[in-house]
């Protein structure tokens, strides 16, 4: 049985460049919490990078940007850590 995160970490986004990359692994590497990290893709194609295969990754594709606000709430929707962050 899968272990419920600890903390959710959502990351809107409108743009798949490098800073993405450096966000994602900045929280995979966090230890003593268990964590979930879910990448909202507001309007542009998911990334190949190594961490989307990544089973605390989960990506939110929206085909039409919404916004920020908009991407943040489908995150949070999707969140099911104890806490959101």
């Amino acid at each position: 049985m899968p272990q419920i995160p600890d903390v959710s970490v959502i990351i809107p986004t409108n743009r798949v460049d490098a800073w993405l990359n450096q966000a994602v692994q900045s929280v995979l590497i966090e230890s003593g919490l268990a964590v979930e990290v879910i990448v909202v893709l507001d309007g542009v194609a998911s990334p190949s990078n190594a961490w989307t295969k990544d089973n605390r990754v989960r990506l939110i594709s929206r085909p039409i940007s919404g916004g920020p606000s908009v991407a943040m709430q489908d995150g949070i929707m999707a969140a099911q850590g104890q806490y959101v962050a």
